[in-house]
């Protein structure tokens, strides 16, 4: 079993990367992957961890505009009453990336220059209100609380 819940993260993902433009395959991708964050088999958790950094973290800070828009996509959908009882996953995986010290200054940057943008201010907003989204005890943290407290104002 542990071989098809891996099989089946990662065929959601190939479908997901051959339609990203498709909000059903999206929302399919969000409920059939973020669960997996809890799975009882560590490398099925990592795994889930590895495909939501790559769909998530990396696209949210990486130059290529199709990547960037289906992460906002996916926050998106977290965002939606449909998609909101995923948002724990989320979390998760966010504490998760902590740890490994992955949430970094220019993606929390990143986050709060969406603040401006208005398909993407409630995800980013959903997204940092988290507080495992801006680690306390990071160099980078009271320079980007202020620019949130700058922003909320």
């Amino acid at each position: 079993m542990l071989s098809v819940r891996k099989s089946a993260l990662q065929c959601a993902t190939d479908v997901l990367n051959v339609h990203p433009g498709v909000q059903e395959v999206r929302e399919m991708w969000v409920e059939g992957v973020f669960p997996r964050v809890d799975d009882n088999e560590t490398s099925v958790q990592e795994k889930t961890f590895l495909l939501m950094e790559e769909k998530i973290l990396q696209g949210v800070i990486s130059q290529n505009v199709q990547d960037q828009s289906l992460s906002w996509d996916l926050l998106a959908f977290l965002s939606t009453e449909k998609g909101n009882r995923l948002r724990i996953y989320l979390q998760k995986a966010i504490r998760h990336w902590n740890r490994q010290q992955k949430v970094t200054k220019t993606l929390v940057q990143k986050i709060v220059y969406n603040l401006n943008n208005d398909d993407r201010k409630v995800p980013a907003w959903m997204t940092l209100k988290n507080d495992d989204a801006v680690p306390q005890r990071s160099n980078h943290s009271k320079a980007c609380h202020r620019e949130l407290e700058a922003k909320r104002s």
